[in-house]
């Protein structure tokens, strides 16, 4: 079980700025969208 993270570094990177940008609503949500999809992997 290995979180996307550590296999696309770059893609993480780039999403992580994309992700500060949003509001802090959609950024609660991302998260638990994130992990519920790597607990589910």
């Amino acid at each position: 079980m290995i979180p996307i993270i550590h296999k696309h570094p770059n893609f993480f990177h780039e999403w992580q700025k994309d992700f500060l940008t949003l509001p802090i609503a959609e950024q609660e949500r991302l998260l638990r969208v994130q992990a519920i999809s790597a607990f589910s992997m």
